[in-house]
């Protein structure tokens, strides 16, 4: 029940996001952006999503204050900050050959 709580709640916005803001970046920078690289957005913004909730599990466990929707907010942003900085990364690599 956790593992469907967790996937719900936490993996599946992040894919979203995830596959939102590689279209957008991609758009902005005039790339070319198909399935695979969409599946790439998605499968790396929800392993980011999944990595960032267990450093911040461990960074606040023993923290009575810390609301659910501030963890949520800092990992939603951490995983698709990622994304973007992916497509730009990959675009200063490829116009410096």
């Amino acid at each position: 029940m956790a593992l469907w709580f967790a996937l719900i709640v936490y993996v599946f916005p992040a894919s979203v996001l995830g596959a939102v803001a590689g279209g957008l970046t991609s758009a902005v920078l005039r790339q070319e952006w198909g399935e695979r690289e969409a599946a790439v957005d998605i499968i790396f913004a929800s392993v980011l999503m999944v990595l960032s909730m267990f450093v911040l599990a461990v960074i606040y466990k023993n923290s009575t204050t810390v609301s659910f929707s501030a963890l949520l907010g800092v990992g939603l942003t951490i995983s698709t900050a990622s994304v973007v900085a992916k497509h730009l990364i990959l675009t200063l690599r490829s116009a410096g050959r």
